[in-house]
């Protein structure tokens, strides 16, 4: 399967019927799935479940039968965006959201307001080092990366 940060350039739903149809066998069309709910683990992992489309398996030529659970892992911000020099501009406040819609410009990620923590801060001196948290409940990210703010 492709790790690839271009999965996250992708709305979360196209993301995951990309991650079903790259563990597909040859002769399976992705259009027969069904994708479901997703679930975060325990682990922090999330688990995807997959079922068969009831057209297909009610086709006596289906050859499978059941269903399958996928699972992958959310992209920790530090580890992945950590390195990166991620300086953003903003007013007197500020909010996670202007923060999140400049990397996400810049760096053609996809966040939804799920995703992350909606945080609004003063920014008491011309520049600070802000944290951007996931939010737990977000199905693509987690943890946080530190960006540095500036007017």
């Amino acid at each position: 399967m492709t790790i690839s940060l271009s999965l996250l350039a992708q709305p979360h739903s196209a993301a995951l019927r990309s991650i079903v149809s790259q563990a597909l066998i040859p002769g399976v069309d992705i259009d027969n799935l069904i994708i479901g709910q997703e679930v975060i683990r325990h682990d922090g992992d999330v688990s995807l479940p997959v079922y068969i489309d009831s057209d297909a398996y009610n086709d006596p030529t289906w050859l499978y039968r059941g269903s399958v659970e996928m699972r992958y892992k959310r992209l920790d911000l530090g580890e992945a965006l950590g390195h990166l020099p991620l300086r953003v501009h903003v007013g007197p406040t500020y909010r996670s959201s202007t923060v999140v819609a400049r990397i996400s410009q810049v760096l053609q990620l996809h966040f939804l307001a799920s995703d992350y923590i909606a945080e609004e801060f003063p920014l008491t001196t011309s520049t600070m080092v802000v944290p951007l948290r996931a939010s737990p409940d977000s199905k693509r990210y987690k943890g946080q990366v530190d960006v540095l703010v500036y007017r």
